[in-house]
């Protein structure tokens, strides 16, 4: 539920993001069983883009995206881009693809 919540405008972004919901979910990120994770890293990675409109492309909020990215949330995405879950190595490599973007974009 929280997933699509997230994935909404973007002031449920913000709050989410600003909630006590961000330290718990990177908490079950880096602990909880596969399933989980794989649920929790869709509420990162839609913390992260703002909605589009039409064809657009999905623009970062470039605070979330390194605030989750220092709070060691990497990691967890570098796993799922490592499991037999082609759908959960997707999305982690979607995320990477945001910090990479956004790394070679300084």
């Amino acid at each position: 539920m929280l997933s699509n919540i997230a994935a909404g405008s973007v002031e449920h972004k913000q709050l989410i993001y600003s909630s006590e919901a961000v330290p718990v979910l990177l908490r079950l990120f880096s602990a909880a069983p596969f399933d989980i994770r794989k649920e929790v890293a869709y509420v990162l990675g839609n913390l992260c883009v703002s909605p589009t409109k039409g064809d657009d492309k999905p623009s970062l909020i470039l605070e979330h995206l390194v605030s989750l990215v220092e709070k060691g949330c990497l990691p967890g995405f570098i796993d799922l881009v490592r499991s037999a879950d082609i759908e959960a190595a997707r999305l982690g490599l979607q995320f990477i693809e945001l910090v990479r973007f956004q790394w070679l974009n300084k």
